[in-house]
């Protein structure tokens, strides 16, 4: 499935997939760090998503055909309002990442 993955990172996103995957349990023991599992969101659109952190907080990315992915951003930032969500870039996860003191991701 080619297509655009978007990242949710930070202690309250589990808290906000909860709020678009459609009845999946993101708990730690059904679905642990590294994991990936193809699922559906939003009302059926099919997606895979995944519990990876290039953060070092609790993270996962959501990965959706490419025409559905400018929607799936703006549906997260909407859902997220509340929890203070806001799309980043690069500069800031380099900055988490050495706040972490996780090593530099490579080029």
């Amino acid at each position: 499935m080619p297509g655009r993955r978007s990242p949710s990172q930070g202690p309250k996103s589990r808290t906000l997939l909860a709020r678009i995957v459609d009845g999946f349990d993101l708990s730690n023991e059904v679905f642990p760090f590294m994991a990936c599992a193809a699922l559906t969101v939003s009302g059926g659109l099919r997606a895979r998503l995944f519990r990876i952190s290039f953060s070092g907080e609790l993270a996962y990315e959501i990965a959706v055909p490419a025409r559905y992915g400018h929607a799936l951003m703006e549906r997260l930032t909407e859902l997220g309002a509340d929890l203070g969500a806001t799309p980043y870039g690069t500069e800031a996860l380099g900055i988490l990442r050495i706040e972490k003191a996780m090593p530099p991701a490579l080029s």
